[in-house]
C-alpha cells in the first residue's frame, strides 16, 4: 500500500513538473539578440555657409597685396531617422518584473569643407594691387574612423547609449506566444563631437599652420598663389584628421521609458522582439536636436 501511494505521489509530482514546463515553454528565462535601432527626427544644424576662421594675428598681416585666408563650413543633417545597430540581453524573472540590458549605436553623416585663399603680388609689378594674383582652393574633409565599419569617411555624428530596463509583462494570461511589456530604466549616453567653427578656430592656432600662413605672406617668395593655396588647404586637412582622433566622447546620464513585445517561437530557442523608447536627460551638442524617440527590432536566441 505504501509503495502504491509512493508511486502515485511521484506521478503527481511528475505531472505537475511537466505542466509547469509546458507553461514555461512560452517564454525563456534568458535570451540575447541583435537588432536594428533607428533614432527618429535627428537634426544637425548647418553652419549656414562659409565663415572665416583665419587667426587674428594672420588677419592683422593681410593687405591688398598679401593675404592668407581660411574659411570653413559644414552642412546640416536632417533626416526622418538615422540608422543604428544594437544588442540586447533579457531575463524573464520568476518574480513580478523582468529585466533587460541594451547597447545601441546610431550615426548620421554630414559634409564639411575647408577653403583657403592666398593673394600674392605679381612679380612683374609687385607694388600694383590691381595685378595681384588670388588663388582659392577648396577641399572636402574626411576623418579617420579606424576600427569602425566606416574607415576614412565623411564626418559623422555618432551617438551611443547603454540602457538597463525594468519591465512588467501584461496580458500574459490571454496571450501565450507574445509577451507585451512596459517599463523604464536608466541610460548612459555617449556622443561624438561636431566639427563646428570653434573646433576649426582652435585647430588653426597650431604652430605649424601659423608658420605656413605667415610663409604665404612672403612677397619675395617665388611660389605662386595657386600652389600656396593648395599647400595650405592640404596641411589643414591633414591637421583636422589628426585633431579629430584626439576628441573624446561626451558622456551624460539620463533615463528612458519603454513599450514593446517579445515573441517566443514554440519548441525553438528563437525569439523576436520590437519596442520603442523615449529618452530623457541626454546632453547633446548644441548643434544637434532629436525627438528622443528610438526603436529596436531584432531577433535572437532564448533559453
Amino acid at each position: 500500500m505504501e509503495i502504491y501511494q509512493g508511486n502515485v505521489t511521484m506521478k503527481l509530482k511528475f505531472i505537475a513538473l511537466a505542466a509547469a514546463m509546458t507553461v514555461g515553454q512560452a517564454f525563456a528565462y534568458f535570451g540575447f539578440g541583435v537588432h536594428y535601432a533607428p533614432a527618429f527626427n535627428a537634426k544637425l544644424q548647418s553652419s549656414g555657409g562659409y565663415s572665416e576662421v583665419t587667426p587674428d594675428n594672420i588677419k592683422s598681416l593681410n593687405s591688398d597685396l598679401l593675404k592668407a585666408k581660411i574659411d570653413y563650413m559644414h552642412d546640416g543633417m536632417e533626416a526622418p531617422m538615422i540608422h543604428g545597430l544594437g544588442f540586447k540581453i533579457w531575463v524573464d524573472s520568476l518574480t513580478f518584473v523582468d529585466f533587460e540590458a541594451t547597447l545601441n549605436l546610431q550615426y548620421g553623416s554630414y559634409d564639411a569643407r575647408i577653403r583657403t585663399e592666398v593673394t600674392k603680388p605679381n612679380l612683374s609689378d609687385p607694388t600694383n594691387p590691381a595685378l595681384a594674383e588670388t588663388a582659392v582652393n577648396e577641399k572636402d574633409l574626411q576623418i579617420d574612423l579606424s576600427g569602425t565599419p566606416f574607415g576614412m569617411a565623411r564626418p559623422k555624428f555618432v551617438t551611443m547609449n547603454g540602457d538597463l530596463s525594468v519591465t512588467y509583462a501584461f496580458l500574459t494570461n490571454l496571450i501565450t506566444i507574445v509577451r507585451p511589456y512596459i517599463g523604464a530604466g536608466v541610460s548612459v549616453f555617449m556622443n561624438t563631437f561636431v566639427m563646428d567653427d570653434d573646433f576649426i578656430k582652435d585647430l588653426v592656432n597650431d604652430q605649424e599652420i601659423q608658420g605656413m600662413l605667415i610663409g604665404s605672406l612672403d612677397g619675395t617668395a617665388t611660389e605662386e598663389a595657386e600652389a600656396a593655396a593648395e599647400k595650405n588647404a592640404q596641411l589643414i586637412k591633414e591637421k583636422i584628421k589628426d585633431k579629430a582622433k584626439e576628441q573624446s566622447l561626451n558622456y551624460s546620464i539620463g533615463g528612458h521609458v519603454i513599450l514593446g513585445a517579445r515573441i517566443r517561437f514554440p519548441y525553438l530557442p528563437i525569439a523576436a522582439y520590437i519596442n520603442g523608447k523615449y529618452y530623457f536627460g541626454n546632453d547633446m551638442p548644441k548643434e544637434v536636436t532629436t525627438s528622443n524617440i528610438a526603436a529596436e527590432a531584432g531577433i535572437g536566441l532564448s533559453f
